[in-house]
Protein backbone atom coordinates (compact mmCIF):
# COMPACT_ATOMS: atom_id res chain seq x y z
CA UNK A 1 0.00 0.00 0.00
CA UNK A 2 2.90 1.93 1.08
CA UNK A 3 5.00 1.77 -2.44
CA UNK A 4 1.27 2.22 -4.33
CA UNK A 5 0.49 5.24 -2.64
CA UNK A 6 4.45 6.32 -3.02
CA UNK A 7 4.58 5.85 -6.54
CA UNK A 8 1.44 7.80 -7.45
CA UNK A 9 2.96 10.59 -5.49
CA UNK A 10 6.00 10.80 -7.58
CA UNK A 11 3.85 10.29 -10.69
CA UNK A 12 1.61 12.96 -9.92
CA UNK A 13 4.05 16.02 -8.89
CA UNK A 14 6.21 14.91 -11.46
CA UNK A 15 3.27 15.06 -14.16
CA UNK A 16 0.50 17.37 -12.37
CA UNK A 17 -1.62 15.44 -14.50
CA UNK A 18 -4.55 15.34 -11.73
CA UNK A 19 -3.97 17.58 -7.88
CA UNK A 20 -4.59 13.85 -6.09
CA UNK A 21 -0.57 14.16 -5.04
CA UNK A 22 -1.84 14.99 -1.25
CA UNK A 23 -4.61 11.76 -1.21
CA UNK A 24 -1.62 9.55 -2.93
CA UNK A 25 0.72 10.51 0.18
CA UNK A 26 -1.89 10.40 2.83
CA UNK A 27 -2.49 6.38 1.44
CA UNK A 28 1.18 5.91 1.32
CA UNK A 29 1.51 7.05 5.09
CA UNK A 30 -1.29 5.14 6.76
CA UNK A 31 0.32 2.05 4.63
CA UNK A 32 3.42 2.03 7.14
CA UNK A 33 1.24 1.59 9.96
CA UNK A 34 1.47 -2.23 8.22
CA UNK A 35 5.09 -2.08 7.81
CA UNK A 36 5.48 -0.32 10.91
CA UNK A 37 7.65 -3.52 12.66
CA UNK A 38 9.68 -2.84 10.21
CA UNK A 39 10.28 0.53 9.47
CA UNK A 40 13.90 2.05 10.25
CA UNK A 41 15.09 5.63 10.87
CA UNK A 42 18.53 6.31 9.56
CA UNK A 43 21.04 8.87 10.74
CA UNK A 44 19.90 11.14 7.14
CA UNK A 45 16.16 10.94 8.53
CA UNK A 46 16.99 11.52 12.39
CA UNK A 47 19.34 14.48 11.26
CA UNK A 48 16.48 15.86 9.14
CA UNK A 49 13.71 15.52 11.86
CA UNK A 50 16.57 17.28 13.88
CA UNK A 51 16.50 20.31 12.17
CA UNK A 52 12.59 20.56 11.77
CA UNK A 53 12.39 20.74 15.54
CA UNK A 54 15.02 23.48 15.95
CA UNK A 55 13.22 25.37 12.96
CA UNK A 56 10.30 25.15 14.26
CA UNK A 57 11.36 26.68 17.83
CA UNK A 58 13.08 29.38 15.99
CA UNK A 59 8.94 30.34 15.15
CA UNK A 60 8.54 31.61 18.38
CA UNK A 61 11.30 34.39 18.16
CA UNK A 62 10.90 35.18 14.68
CA UNK A 63 9.05 38.47 13.48
CA UNK A 64 7.24 36.87 10.45
CA UNK A 65 5.73 33.91 12.12
CA UNK A 66 3.75 33.72 8.90
CA UNK A 67 6.77 32.75 6.75
CA UNK A 68 8.62 30.81 9.30
CA UNK A 69 5.64 28.73 10.11
CA UNK A 70 4.69 27.50 6.33
CA UNK A 71 8.56 26.93 5.93
CA UNK A 72 8.39 24.67 8.84
CA UNK A 73 5.40 22.90 7.85
CA UNK A 74 6.60 22.43 3.98
CA UNK A 75 10.12 20.74 5.61
CA UNK A 76 7.99 18.66 8.05
CA UNK A 77 5.69 17.32 5.12
CA UNK A 78 9.25 16.84 3.24
CA UNK A 79 10.30 14.72 6.33
CA UNK A 80 7.36 12.41 5.71
CA UNK A 81 8.02 11.61 2.41
CA UNK A 82 11.41 10.96 3.22
CA UNK A 83 10.20 8.82 5.66
CA UNK A 84 8.02 7.00 3.14
CA UNK A 85 10.28 6.99 0.28
CA UNK A 86 13.05 4.80 2.73
CA UNK A 87 10.51 2.67 3.91
CA UNK A 88 9.15 1.46 0.44
CA UNK A 89 12.43 2.15 -1.36
CA UNK A 90 14.34 -1.02 0.30
CA UNK A 91 14.24 -3.71 -2.36
CA UNK A 92 16.35 -3.36 -6.23
CA UNK A 93 12.57 -4.21 -7.25
CA UNK A 94 11.01 -1.39 -5.82
CA UNK A 95 14.27 0.96 -6.95
CA UNK A 96 14.01 0.47 -10.23
CA UNK A 97 9.83 0.74 -10.31
CA UNK A 98 10.66 4.12 -9.34
CA UNK A 99 13.23 5.20 -11.18
CA UNK A 100 11.02 3.55 -14.11
CA UNK A 101 7.88 5.68 -13.05
CA UNK A 102 9.83 9.18 -12.33
CA UNK A 103 11.58 8.70 -15.84
CA UNK A 104 8.22 8.27 -18.00
CA UNK A 105 6.61 10.58 -16.40
CA UNK A 106 9.44 13.18 -17.04
CA UNK A 107 9.63 11.94 -20.14
CA UNK A 108 5.86 11.59 -21.18
CA UNK A 109 5.28 15.36 -19.57
CA UNK A 110 7.86 17.83 -19.05
CA UNK A 111 9.85 16.64 -21.60
CA UNK A 112 7.29 16.57 -24.51
CA UNK A 113 5.73 19.71 -23.03
CA UNK A 114 9.04 21.58 -23.11
CA UNK A 115 9.75 20.07 -27.20
CA UNK A 116 6.36 21.11 -27.75
CA UNK A 117 6.85 24.62 -26.37
CA UNK A 118 10.29 25.48 -28.10
CA UNK A 119 9.30 24.31 -31.65
CA UNK A 120 6.20 26.20 -31.04
CA UNK A 121 7.63 29.30 -29.74
CA UNK A 122 6.61 29.02 -26.69
CA UNK A 123 9.49 29.80 -25.05
CA UNK A 124 10.84 32.58 -22.35
CA UNK A 125 13.04 34.78 -24.23
CA UNK A 126 14.37 31.79 -26.76
CA UNK A 127 14.98 29.54 -23.65
CA UNK A 128 12.85 25.87 -23.34
CA UNK A 129 10.35 25.65 -20.41
CA UNK A 130 6.78 23.87 -19.78
CA UNK A 131 4.43 24.57 -16.95
CA UNK A 132 3.93 24.67 -13.27
CA UNK A 133 7.60 24.17 -11.67
CA UNK A 134 9.21 23.56 -14.57
CA UNK A 135 8.51 26.85 -16.43
CA UNK A 136 11.69 28.25 -14.83
CA UNK A 137 14.34 27.12 -17.22
CA UNK A 138 17.02 26.86 -14.74
CA UNK A 139 14.51 24.70 -12.72
CA UNK A 140 13.68 22.54 -15.97
CA UNK A 141 17.61 21.86 -16.40
CA UNK A 142 17.82 20.71 -12.88
CA UNK A 143 15.65 18.39 -13.33
CA UNK A 144 16.81 16.98 -16.43
CA UNK A 145 20.07 16.77 -14.44
CA UNK A 146 18.72 14.54 -12.14
CA UNK A 147 16.52 12.72 -14.50
CA UNK A 148 20.57 11.84 -16.41
CA UNK A 149 21.54 10.37 -13.47
CA UNK A 150 19.00 8.03 -12.89
CA UNK A 151 18.80 6.66 -16.93
CA UNK A 152 22.29 6.03 -16.70
CA UNK A 153 22.04 4.09 -13.86
CA UNK A 154 19.54 2.05 -15.00
CA UNK A 155 21.30 1.81 -18.56
CA UNK A 156 24.32 0.43 -16.80
CA UNK A 157 22.71 -2.12 -13.93
CA UNK A 158 19.70 -2.76 -15.95
CA UNK A 159 19.29 -6.59 -17.86
CA UNK A 160 16.02 -6.24 -19.00
CA UNK A 161 16.28 -4.82 -23.23
CA UNK A 162 13.40 -2.64 -23.19
CA UNK A 163 14.39 -0.78 -20.07
CA UNK A 164 18.14 0.04 -21.65
CA UNK A 165 16.45 0.94 -24.70
CA UNK A 166 14.48 3.63 -22.86
CA UNK A 167 17.13 4.37 -20.85
CA UNK A 168 19.26 5.32 -23.96
CA UNK A 169 16.99 7.26 -25.54
CA UNK A 170 16.96 9.36 -21.95
CA UNK A 171 20.40 9.56 -22.42
CA UNK A 172 20.52 11.08 -25.45
CA UNK A 173 17.08 13.26 -25.28
CA UNK A 174 18.18 15.22 -21.33
CA UNK A 175 21.48 16.37 -22.26
CA UNK A 176 18.83 18.04 -25.47
CA UNK A 177 16.58 19.57 -22.81
CA UNK A 178 19.37 20.89 -20.61
CA UNK A 179 20.58 22.97 -24.16
CA UNK A 180 17.59 23.85 -24.86
CA UNK A 181 17.22 25.78 -21.66
CA UNK A 182 20.14 27.53 -22.21
CA UNK A 183 21.02 27.21 -18.59
CA UNK A 184 24.94 27.81 -18.26
CA UNK A 185 25.12 26.67 -14.42
CA UNK A 186 23.52 23.04 -15.94
CA UNK A 187 25.61 22.98 -18.84
CA UNK A 188 28.45 23.13 -16.14
CA UNK A 189 27.14 20.53 -14.25
CA UNK A 190 26.86 18.50 -17.40
CA UNK A 191 30.10 19.17 -18.34
CA UNK A 192 31.16 18.03 -14.97
CA UNK A 193 28.84 15.29 -14.88
CA UNK A 194 30.84 13.86 -18.12
CA UNK A 195 33.89 14.51 -16.81
CA UNK A 196 33.35 12.10 -13.84
CA UNK A 197 31.64 9.10 -15.51
CA UNK A 198 34.21 9.15 -17.92
CA UNK A 199 36.66 8.86 -14.91
CA UNK A 200 34.33 5.89 -13.28
CA UNK A 201 34.64 4.14 -16.40
CA UNK A 202 36.83 0.68 -16.58
CA UNK A 203 36.67 0.76 -20.63
CA UNK A 204 37.28 4.68 -20.78
CA UNK A 205 38.24 4.65 -24.57
CA UNK A 206 34.82 3.20 -25.62
CA UNK A 207 32.67 5.06 -23.03
CA UNK A 208 34.72 8.27 -24.75
CA UNK A 209 33.86 7.03 -28.14
CA UNK A 210 30.10 6.68 -27.21
CA UNK A 211 29.82 10.00 -25.53
CA UNK A 212 31.47 11.86 -28.00
CA UNK A 213 28.90 10.55 -30.78
CA UNK A 214 26.07 11.49 -28.44
CA UNK A 215 27.76 14.71 -27.83
CA UNK A 216 28.04 15.34 -31.54
CA UNK A 217 24.70 14.35 -32.43
CA UNK A 218 23.08 16.38 -29.53
CA UNK A 219 25.25 19.68 -30.04
CA UNK A 220 24.66 19.31 -33.91
CA UNK A 221 20.49 19.79 -32.78
CA UNK A 222 21.05 22.38 -30.07
CA UNK A 223 19.87 25.90 -30.40
CA UNK A 224 22.52 28.47 -31.52
CA UNK A 225 21.28 30.56 -28.33
CA UNK A 226 23.03 28.30 -26.00
CA UNK A 227 26.83 28.29 -27.28
CA UNK A 228 25.91 32.19 -27.02
CA UNK A 229 25.09 32.34 -23.72
CA UNK A 230 27.93 29.91 -22.58
CA UNK A 231 30.85 31.67 -24.62
CA UNK A 232 29.31 34.77 -22.32
CA UNK A 233 30.63 32.97 -19.29
CA UNK A 234 34.35 34.12 -20.57
CA UNK A 235 33.30 37.80 -19.68
CA UNK A 236 32.45 36.44 -16.04
CA UNK A 237 35.95 36.70 -15.07
CA UNK A 238 36.26 40.16 -14.51
CA UNK A 239 33.86 43.02 -13.07
CA UNK A 240 34.37 45.52 -16.09
CA UNK A 241 33.16 42.92 -18.26
CA UNK A 242 30.52 41.44 -16.30
CA UNK A 243 27.99 43.33 -18.10
CA UNK A 244 28.39 41.19 -21.67
CA UNK A 245 27.89 37.87 -20.03
CA UNK A 246 24.35 37.84 -21.35
CA UNK A 247 21.86 40.39 -22.57
CA UNK A 248 19.32 40.52 -19.78
CA UNK A 249 22.35 41.20 -16.90
CA UNK A 250 22.03 38.36 -14.90
CA UNK A 251 25.54 38.03 -14.14
CA UNK A 252 25.93 41.57 -12.82
CA UNK A 253 22.96 41.43 -10.53
CA UNK A 254 23.92 38.16 -9.08
CA UNK A 255 27.50 39.47 -8.37
CA UNK A 256 25.54 42.79 -7.05
CA UNK A 257 24.42 40.30 -4.21
CA UNK A 258 27.06 39.26 -2.56
CA UNK A 259 28.55 42.54 -1.58
CA UNK A 260 25.22 43.98 -0.08
CA UNK A 261 25.04 40.61 1.04
CA UNK A 262 28.27 40.51 3.16
CA UNK A 263 27.93 44.37 3.95
CA UNK A 264 24.40 44.04 5.89
CA UNK A 265 25.85 40.54 7.14
CA UNK A 266 29.42 42.38 8.95
CA UNK A 267 26.22 45.00 10.35
CA UNK A 268 24.03 42.49 12.10
CA UNK A 269 26.74 41.59 15.10
CA UNK A 270 23.91 39.11 16.40
CA UNK A 271 23.92 35.08 16.65
CA UNK A 272 22.71 33.85 13.43
CA UNK A 273 19.11 31.87 14.15
CA UNK A 274 17.42 29.87 11.92
CA UNK A 275 14.11 31.37 10.22
CA UNK A 276 13.70 34.34 12.48
CA UNK A 277 17.41 36.05 11.98
CA UNK A 278 17.63 35.27 7.90
CA UNK A 279 14.44 36.90 7.40
CA UNK A 280 15.19 39.96 9.24
CA UNK A 281 18.63 40.25 7.42
CA UNK A 282 16.61 39.77 4.11
CA UNK A 283 14.05 42.24 5.10
CA UNK A 284 17.06 44.85 6.03
CA UNK A 285 18.23 44.70 2.15
CA UNK A 286 14.83 45.20 1.05
CA UNK A 287 14.73 48.24 3.32
CA UNK A 288 18.41 49.29 2.24
CA UNK A 289 17.33 49.58 -1.31
CA UNK A 290 14.95 52.24 -0.63
CA UNK A 291 15.59 55.81 -0.90
CA UNK A 292 15.50 57.68 2.34
CA UNK A 293 12.19 59.11 1.62
CA UNK A 294 10.50 55.65 0.91
CA UNK A 295 11.86 54.63 4.46
CA UNK A 296 10.38 57.06 6.63
CA UNK A 297 7.13 56.88 4.76
CA UNK A 298 7.40 52.85 5.01
CA UNK A 299 8.13 52.74 8.89
CA UNK A 300 5.38 55.08 9.93
CA UNK A 301 2.67 52.81 8.73
CA UNK A 302 0.81 50.53 11.16
CA UNK A 303 2.20 52.92 14.23
CA UNK A 304 4.79 53.13 16.97
CA UNK A 305 5.41 49.35 16.96
CA UNK A 306 6.10 49.04 13.09
CA UNK A 307 8.29 52.09 13.04
CA UNK A 308 10.31 50.27 16.12
CA UNK A 309 10.73 46.99 14.13
CA UNK A 310 11.54 48.93 11.11
CA UNK A 311 14.34 50.71 12.45
CA UNK A 312 15.61 47.88 14.26
CA UNK A 313 16.06 46.05 10.95
CA UNK A 314 17.85 48.65 9.77
CA UNK A 315 20.40 48.78 12.61
CA UNK A 316 20.76 45.13 12.22
CA UNK A 317 19.84 44.44 15.18
CA UNK A 318 17.01 41.63 16.44
CA UNK A 319 15.49 42.47 20.25
CA UNK A 320 15.10 39.97 23.25
CA UNK A 321 11.96 38.05 23.03
CA UNK A 322 11.04 40.09 26.58
CA UNK A 323 11.84 43.37 24.85
CA UNK A 324 9.68 42.56 21.69
CA UNK A 325 6.89 41.41 23.76
CA UNK A 326 6.74 44.71 25.87
CA UNK A 327 7.45 46.92 22.16
CA UNK A 328 4.30 44.95 21.36
CA UNK A 329 2.40 46.01 24.65
CA UNK A 330 3.13 49.48 23.64
CA UNK A 331 2.05 49.65 19.85
CA UNK A 332 -1.17 47.75 21.03
CA UNK A 333 -2.37 50.64 23.79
Amino acid sequence: LSLAGFLIYIYIITTYVVPIGDVAMVVALVGLFFIIDRLGIPPMLGLMAACVVWSAVSYTTTDYPWIVGNSVKDFGKLWLIALVGVAVLNTRANVRLFMIIFLGGFALYPTRGAIINYLTGNTLAGRAIWNHIYNNPNDLAALALLQLSMAFGLYRLERLKWVRWCAMLGIAMMPLIILMTQSRGAFIALALFIVLLLAAQRRRARAFVIITVVGAVVAMVAPRGVWERVGGLKNATSTQTLDKADQEGSARQRYEIWPRRAERGSEARQPIRVGGAQLDLRAGLVQRHRQPGQRRAADNIGGPHQHARARDRRAGLQCQPRARKQRQQVGTR
